[in-house]
């Protein structure tokens, strides 16, 4: 939230391409990280990543202390999250399956994992519009450092006596190994197409996130709600619990036929985002943030769940990094288009027919693969 608020007041409609920026170290860094997902222990990975990132973030506020904050770190501590944050979320999703002795909780498993973080998307939008007019938007880096160290301490009592590292393969040391294990994982992704497909169906919904929600919301607020961080917060706050309500429903229920579901999630995605950019007030564009969202745990609990499902473990690490890296590539072209867009054209005209684009993209989606299941593991 910080990030974004100052730079969209700094930078104006170039804050997509600054956005581009931070996620284009994570688009970097997601082309091998996957292989160290699956070599190292996954939990001292997890760990180490925590403290590094929370020692990072202190960077911001101690710039404030003395003297400013200038953009430049502000864009480089967060292109720095960026990347390492593909080792984190692999090496997280990855080591599930160990977690969890019966694969029949994996769902239920990834849902309970998917509610906490989007229980903060709810509530730490919220906090802002607090905390905000009590301290200096700066201070809210302090309190993302302390989270990093939360999250470092949890992982750390979980225990070691899990499996933690993947079953070793015939590791090649240097760039060669990394380069052939990485085309060893693609080869059992694309062994099962439906998982293959749903990873590449994945990157149009991605750049529609990227360039209407994380640099045309902020926008939004500036220009048609009152240039408010309040309603900034508001918006992405509705988001939040339309996350958290749908990730709750999906989570619960069975479902077997998982790619209609991870289509239909997209399809909800972009209709709820033509809802925003046509609302004429506050109101009525929080209810399309919330409907927008519920589309999102639809896709991504089903995606996860057949990675878990039908990747064998010594290439999940891969599996995921690849999955991240199609969504950061996708994000990243949305934010560069992001800048000439919105500096061309009226923000609510950028919403209705970007998301109208996802819509039929979506239904193509949903028709072509919908009655589609993947083969068995």
């Amino acid at each position: 939230m910080a990030v974004l608020w100052i730079a969209a007041q700094r930078a104006g409609a170039d804050v997509g391409v600054l956005g581009a920026l931070q996620y284009g170290a994570a688009l970097f860094s997601g082309a091998f990280v996957g292989v160290y997902a699956d070599r190292w222990n996954r939990r001292r990975t997890m760990i180490s990543v925590d403290l590094l990132r929370a020692g990072l973030v202190l960077l911001l506020p101690l710039a404030d202390v003395f003297g400013a904050l200038p953009l430049w770190l502000l864009v480089a501590v967060g292109a720095a999250l960026q990347a390492l944050g593909p080792l984190f979320d692999a090496s997280l999703s990855a080591s599930l399956p160990a977690l969890v002795p019966d694969k029949s909780l994996l769902t239920a498993t990834n849902g309970m994992m998917n509610t906490t973080r989007r229980i903060a998307r709810l509530i730490g939008p919220l906090l802002v519009a607090w905390l905000a007019g009590i301290m200096p938007i700066e201070n809210l880096f302090t309190l993302d450092a302390i989270s990093y160290a939360i999250s470092a301490l949890t992982v750390l009592a979980i225990g070691a006596g899990y499996a933690w590292k993947a079953q070793s393969l015939d590791l090649v040391p240097g760039w060669r190994g990394i380069v052939g294990e990485q085309a060893a994982g693609l080869r059992v992704l694309h062994a099962q197409p439906v998982v293959w497909w749903g990873i590449v169906g994945s990157a149009l919904p991605s750049l529609l996130w990227g360039m209407v929600y994380i640099a045309g919301i902020p926008l939004l607020a500036k220009t048609e709600f009152g240039n408010d961080i309040s309603a900034y917060s508001y918006l992405v706050s509705a988001y939040g619990l339309g996350n958290i309500v749908s990730n709750v429903v999906v989570s619960s229920a069975s479902i077997r036929r998982r790619t209609a579901v991870l289509w239909a999630g997209h399809l909800v995605l972009a209709f709820g985002f033509v809802w925003i950019g046509a609302a004429p007030v506050l109101w009525l564009a929080m209810m399309g943030a919330f409907v927008a969202a519920t589309g999102g745990p639809m896709g991504d609990l089903m995606l996860t769940v057949l990675i878990q499902d039908h990747v064998p473990p010594a290439h999940a690490g891969k599996a995921f990094a690849f999955l991240y890296t199609m969504w950061t590539a996708s994000m990243v072209a949305g934010l560069l288009l992001a800048t000439p867009l919105f500096t061309a054209f009226p923000v609510r005209a950028v919403f209705v027919a970007a998301s109208i684009l996802g819509v039929a993209f979506s239904v193509f989606g949903l028709v072509k693969f919908g009655r589609t299941l993947a083969a068995p593991p």
